[in-house]
């Protein structure tokens, strides 16, 4: 277990990245079963290049799924889907604060400091990203699009992170994410979700030639790519597995992270997300 602002451990990040990898392959092999296409991507994906695996200070996975597999993807989880697994998005859970999926594990327990006291499942997860229907990356009515559900995004993550923003942001951060989570309290986080999610996935048709993701942290716009950057899928090796990557990966990953993306960062720019509990087996904790 890793205490509350405790530095992760070599051995507790290793235990992680083993169990992210477990979902990472039954997710994968579900995939397949399903007919179900999906993607590395951001630092999930410049692992695979750089590493083969895991970047080795990383403590997270991610992938990216057309939203009709998306979509479908949910759907047939709840029905068709391991036991051991639950799939977390806001079709799923009334109090989700995400504008895509988590795949998480049961029986464990992934705790951050803005985020721990959400009544919701919170065990170890890979994150999901729709991948929606879009037009080419400067085109205003789809920019002004994105700028409002990226708005929606930020308004349901401070009326989610607000009660612990003190202890992780200055007084400032504070105040604004009070201010934003007591103006918008009438309207569920969900309600906003569902605006959000109107907003980008209703504006295109599939005969579109871009996709767009808009839950990611890097901006839209970098992330507005055409479809056939990503088709034919190619395959590439993570952990001594084999996963499903974008065809052109080489210009995925030049477009998010730089022309020097193969390159190491700085020591101190070598950052996990920092989570203050983790828990592997929750059997086993005493209440």
């Amino acid at each position: 277990m890793v205490h509350e602002k405790e530095t992760i451990s070599n051995e507790t990040l290793q235990q992680l990245k083993e169990t992210l990898l477990e979902i990472m392959r039954d997710f994968h092999h579900f995939c397949k079963e399903n007919n179900l296409q999906y993607f590395l991507i951001g630092g999930t994906l410049l692992g695979a290049v750089r590493h083969k695996g895991f970047i080795p200070w990383d403590d997270d996975l991610d992938v990216v799924m057309p939203r009709e597999d998306y979509e479908r993807f949910i759907k047939l989880y709840q029905s068709k889907g391991p036991e051991d697994y639950l799939v977390q998005s806001i079709e799923t859970d009334q109090n989700y604060w995400l504008p895509f999926a988590k795949l998480r594990k049961k029986g464990t327990l992934y705790d951050d400091l803005p985020t721990r006291h959400v009544k919701s499942h919170r065990g170890i997860f890979i994150d999901i990203f729709p991948l929606d229907h879009a037009k080419e990356p400067d085109d205003i009515n789809q920019e002004i699009r994105a700028r409002i559900a990226k708005t929606l995004r930020k308004i349901a993550d401070f009326k989610t992170t607000a009660l612990f923003s003190k202890d992780t942001g200055s007084t400032y951060k504070y105040v604004i994410k009070q201010s934003v989570a007591l103006l918008f309290k009438p309207i569920s986080t969900h309600r906003i979700l569902m605006w959000q999610k109107k907003i980008i996935a209703n504006q295109n048709s599939d005969d579109s030639k871009y996709f767009l993701n808009i839950g990611s942290q890097y901006h839209f716009k970098k992330q507005t790519m055409l479809k056939d950057i990503y088709y034919p899928p190619k395959q590439l090796e993570f952990e001594g597995e084999w996963f499903d990557v974008p065809g052109n990966y080489e210009y995925v990953l030049e477009r998010i992270f730089g022309k020097n993306y193969m390159e190491l960062p700085p020591e101190n720019k070598r950052q996990t997300h920092a989570p203050v509990n983790i828990i592997f087996d929750t059997s086993k904790v005493k209440d």
